[in-house]
């Protein structure tokens, strides 16, 4: 599916003509679509698409939104851009899942942000976010 994304967008030159184009064959853009399309770009490693894609959404991005996308972001090992989106969470007032703070915090451990990770561990306590078994054993790694 990479392959076929990636000679559609360098067509099409844009998400937003990638969203008219499948409109026209009569597939809706709902989220979903935006997520399959921000997921599959991220794993192509078409990290300016992806963030168009965000962009282009033209709806408040959800919990769920953000978790794919700082998951796919740090499973690709582009941690920073995932770590930058969790500081727009944040900020957006928007409260992230253990879900969100396992795939952030295993990213920034790999990727030898240990200081950046301590910083998401705090804040997660602070937060009272429940801690699940694989946070538990990343917390031998973190202190």
């Amino acid at each position: 599916m990479i392959p076929v994304l990636r000679r559609l967008t360098f067509k099409l030159r844009s998400v937003a003509n990638i969203v008219e184009e499948l409109e026209a064959i009569g597939s809706p853009s709902e989220a979903k679509t935006f997520l399959i399309l921000m997921r599959v770009h991220c794993r192509g490693d078409m990290f300016i698409f992806a963030r168009e894609v965000f962009d282009e959404m033209g709806l408040r991005p959800t919990v769920e939104i953000w978790r794919i996308l700082i998951a796919v972001l740090c499973q690709a090992g582009n941690v920073p851009l995932g770590f930058g989106l969790f500081g727009k969470i944040i900020d957006s007032g928007s409260l992230p899942t253990v879900v969100t703070y396992t795939f952030l915090i295993k990213g920034l451990l790999k990727a030898r942000m240990l200081s950046e990770a301590i910083g998401v561990w705090d804040i997660m306590v602070i937060a009272s976010v429940a801690v699940d078994r694989r946070l538990t054993a990343l917390d031998t790694k973190l202190y």
